[in-house]
């Protein structure tokens, strides 16, 4: 637990956008490095990411751990394509203001979405559904849409 609230306090200071370096949708293993993602989740035995195609045009990016994963998507959206899928959820659904144009956790804390323009951002983090894990969460997205931008 001590891992987990270390990191949320210094999220803003180890994820510093990069306009230089924004991720392509055809490379979610971009959006984030390891040593990041070890910063912020406190899982010290994340392995190197294995990039995926998807296939509606993204990739995923799966980064390994004996204690719970995380994995990154990044794909094409668009508005309505966005509104439908959250709309197609239903109740499992459940809308977050203030991250992206607009974001929504799916089936729990560790799954959540986030359209950023034309971009659709996924970040899962596998583990208990505690609020830490959806702080955790949180913070990956709003880093990651902070590299979107």
């Amino acid at each position: 637990m001590t891992n987990l609230t270390t990191a949320t306090l210094v999220v803003g200071e180890i994820i510093a956008p990069n306009a230089a370096a924004q991720p392509r949708q055809d490379n979610a293993c971009a959006v984030f490095t390891l040593d990041e993602l070890i910063k912020v989740t406190g899982r010290t035995s994340l392995r190197p990411g294995r990039s995926e195609q998807v296939p509606t045009g993204g990739t995923t990016c799966t980064y390994h751990s004996h204690v719970g994963g995380v994995v990154i998507g990044l794909g094409p959206t668009t508005k309505s394509q966005f509104d439908e899928f959250r709309e197609l959820a239903g109740p499992e659904a459940e809308v977050v203001t203030g991250i992206g144009d607009e974001a929504f956790f799916l089936g729990g804390p560790d799954f959540i979405h986030i359209r950023v323009a034309t971009t659709n951002l996924t970040v899962r983090v596998n583990g208990d559904q505690s609020p830490a894990l959806r702080t955790v969460v949180l913070n990956l997205a709003k880093a990651g849409v902070a590299k979107l931008r």
